[in-house]
């Protein structure tokens, strides 16, 4: 009931004020209203209707509670009242987190998102290089062909892939030596000839 009061009074005081206001100014011209319109008032009639209605009461003394135990109650309360707010704060913060789990888990499991997953995690990877469990598949040659797949430098030494299978210089493909392993280009012997692969 305090605050009804406090707003009464405000309510009141800025009357006072727009009427000291409305004193210094000259007042616009009034014009007559109609019969039905409601008449205006100044406030002071409702402050003191709500006095007349609200009147403390002289035994209400008498129900207050000891000193000691309003000052328990006052101090008790705003304790209660942060409890319940960290309380539905943290049940908030909880159920957002499993909406987010459960979204993150549906997405994952929907078949047009599995693709862009697979690819983030091919992308987020150091090197674009994976290996792969299965065996490569071996292209099927005619017998006494040779093709040069490829070379490379490893460890320091070069190797040429010849039919889908790693040679260095010395070993021996179909008969034939390996006598120099170049860029891109692999030289083999025989007892007859020097043969010359290139990579297609």
């Amino acid at each position: 009931m305090s605050i009804i009061n406090d707003a009464l009074k405000k309510a009141q005081k800025s009357l006072t004020r727009t009427e000291k206001v409305s004193d210094k100014n000259p007042e616009p011209p009034v014009f007559p209203a109609a019969p039905d319109a409601p008449k205006s008032h100044d406030g002071k009639s409702i402050s003191n209707m709500y006095e007349k209605l609200h009147k403390p009461r002289v035994d209400q003394d008498k129900r207050t509670a000891a000193p000691k135990h309003e000052d328990e109650v006052v101090h008790m309360a705003p304790q209660q009242r942060s409890a319940k707010n960290w309380v539905k704060i943290a049940l908030t913060a909880v159920v957002i987190l499993a909406f987010a789990a459960g979204g993150f888990y549906l997405a994952q499991q929907y078949a047009p998102f599995k693709n862009i997953f697979a690819s983030l995690k091919k992308s987020s990877r150091r090197s674009g290089f994976q290996f792969s469990n299965a065996p490569a598949k071996k292209r099927k040659y005619k017998p006494g062909e040779l093709v040069l797949n490829g070379t490379s430098l490893i460890d320091g030494r070069m190797v040429a892939l010849i039919n889908d299978e790693i040679y260095e210089a010395g070993d021996v493909v179909n008969g034939m030596s390996v006598i120099n392993i170049e860029m891109n280009k692999v030289e083999l012997a025989d007892d007859q000839k020097i043969t010359t692969l290139h990579v297609r």
